[in-house]
């Protein structure tokens, strides 16, 4: 009873050593990497001369970032409308649904402006005799258009996980009633 006892507090000792020991490596490998990086520099100043092509898709990935902004808030707007209007109890634990649907509306927004929604759309279109250019919009009013579509995949995305959330709620409610009647 004894052995066990003094076992268990030598293994809580190297426990906490050994998570000690992995902090303070996480904590210098940053460290570590700077100063790698900073010799490298200092022996080759050359190495981190960016190539022409890696600074333009730096440049079209920052645009991008700033860009998805716009659909994220408001896809973001549509989702907290849309929550504000249901029956939800805290709106605070459904800010995970929020920025979800923020993200969904990126996804819309970018779609829309590649013009990969509307080749994907044009074939099935096109077989009931609908002709639909494959080009995104370029328009300075489609702004106002993609806006609209943000606000409202923010609100059917929010409605599509509150709707899932109730029925696994309902689900896992079913089977605890069901393992406390037995």
């Amino acid at each position: 009873m004894l052995s066990k006892t003094i076992e268990s507090i030598a293994n809580s000792i190297l426990n906490i050593s050994s998570n000690y020991l992995a902090r303070q490596v996480f904590a210098i490998l940053p460290f570590i990497i700077f100063m790698a990086f900073f010799f490298v520099a200092q022996k080759n100043p050359d190495v981190f001369e960016l190539d022409k092509e890696l600074v333009s898709y730096l440049n079209k990935f920052i645009n991008l970032a700033f860009l998805s902004l716009i659909p994220f808030t408001l896809g973001m707007l549509g989702s907290s409308v849309k929550i504000l209007l249901s029956d939800s109890t805290n709106t605070l634990d459904n800010i995970k649904i929020s920025i979800s649907s923020g993200i969904m509306a990126i996804f819309s927004w970018i779609g829309i402006k590649s013009g990969i929604l509307l080749s994907i759309i044009a074939p099935h279109l096109e077989k009931q005799n609908i002709n639909v250019a494959v080009t995104p919009p370029d328009d300075p009013r489609s702004f106002y258009t993609l806006a609209i579509i943000a606000v409202l995949v923010g609100m059917f995305s929010s409605n599509f996980y509150i709707f899932m959330l109730n029925k696994v709620e309902q689900a896992t409610s079913t089977r605890r009633s069901r393992a406390y009647r037995r």
